[in-house]
């Protein structure tokens, strides 16, 4: 037993820097910056062919409780898809290597502001796509994944959850302004969040994926695939539930484990399921969906013939010139605001996300995107 001792140690001494790692065109950003009177600290991964100036999909990845950035970055080994397909990673470091989700343990930070806060500045800096910006996270992280689907989800295009569920005293709370699509990986004998429930951690995970279901107008009827079992015997095997024909663009996923325990399937762990590669299923369930569902009304209209700026914009919306009228639409097609004749329009009531203008001029209608 003595190298698997020495291996776990390892994993939670690894060090913090504080600067850039670059490796093979690949580059890690380790950054920290002062929010809500705390230091918080993060991870991000950027893949081989990053240009900020091309906008690019953004995973936040979110370690489990007592774990770290770090730990979760080695575990998911998330970095070798997100090369591969064009992806950011960011991992980012819970107050206290723990999540506030709920509980009546671990962390009582504002997580939610922090998470809004790198969302603002990855899309400034570094060319991350409001319109594709996803979360997913193991154990507490899965949680945390959970609660950002319930209260950011006009920021969140879809949510994946390894081994977490929902904290019992927040359940409740937990009302979507949408349909958000939710994949959900969790084994029968996950001895620290039980499938089954716990009082003090977590809702039963049939409760948990019962709420998906319902928030997303799905039929409650699964359709179930078998997933082969090839990871060499260590005694579990996968099932995948699909829930179809929900609110559109929304969908609901559950891989179960039979006989599987915490951990994230893929990796190279003892007792961990290899039929299915967490990191990579979850890629592909995040790959279909985005906040930019451009409204119905506004689908076969040209893009506008003059620029709109500045984009993104934090207080007023400027047009080259005057539009005869005007509406905005948020991400879910509802409409904002509306005028007529002006050349400028004040969006600092707005919440930041993913806006779509449609303009008249001269009798013709045209459409154009800017970002809050």
């Amino acid at each position: 037993m003595r190298p698997i001792v020495l291996f776990s140690v390892i994993l939670f001494c690894l060090p913090i820097f504080s600067g850039h790692v670059s490796l093979n065109a690949q580059d890690t950003i380790i950054t920290q910056f002062e929010f809500d009177g705390q230091m918080r600290d993060y991870r991000l991964f950027l893949p081989k062919g990053h240009d900020a100036n091309q906008l690019m999909p953004l995973i936040f990845n979110m370690h489990g409780f007592t774990s770290s950035a770090d730990q979760q970055e080695v575990i998911s080994q998330m970095n070798v898809i997100a090369d591969t397909a064009g992806f950011m990673v960011c991992y980012p470091n819970g107050i206290d290597r723990a999540w506030n989700v709920g509980w009546g343990f671990g962390s009582t930070a504002d997580d939610l502001g922090f998470i809004s806060a790198m969302i603002d500045t990855f899309v400034q800096k570094y060319g991350a796509d409001p319109s594709r910006i996803y979360s997913t996270g193991f154990s507490n992280g899965g949680f945390m994944s959970h609660r950002l689907a319930c209260e950011m989800n006009d920021r969140i295009a879809a949510i994946a959850s390894v081994s977490g569920g929902f904290a019992p005293d927040y359940f409740d709370e937990c009302e979507p302004a949408r349909a958000v699509p939710v994949m959900q990986i969790h084994g029968t004998r996950d001895l620290i969040v039980p499938i089954g429930g716990s009082p003090n951690v977590t809702v039963p995970i049939a409760d948990v994926i019962d709420f998906w279901v319902e928030n997303n107008q799905c039929d409650p009827t699964f359709v179930e695939t078998p997933i082969d079992d090839i990871d060499g015997g260590d005694g579990s095997t996968v099932v995948q539930r699909d829930w179809t024909n929900c609110a559109s663009p929304s969908k609901m996923r559950y891989f179960l484990i039979d006989r599987g325990g915490h951990t994230w399937p893929g990796n190279n762990g003892l007792f961990t399921n290899r039929d299915i590669n967490a990191s990579e299923q979850i890629w592909l369930f995040f790959k279909q969906f985005s906040l930019d569902q451009t409204p119905t009304a506004v689908d076969d209209f040209k893009q506008a013939p003059f620029g709109i700026f500045p984009n993104p914009t934090a207080h007023i919306l400027n047009f080259e010139e005057e539009v005869e009228a005007f509406q905005i639409f948020n991400s879910m097609g509802q409409l904002v605001k509306n005028g007529e004749r002006v050349a400028r329009v004040l969006v600092a009531d707005l919440p930041k996300g993913i806006y779509h203008g449609v303009f008249e001029i001269e009798g013709r209608r045209y459409r154009s995107k800017f970002i809050k």
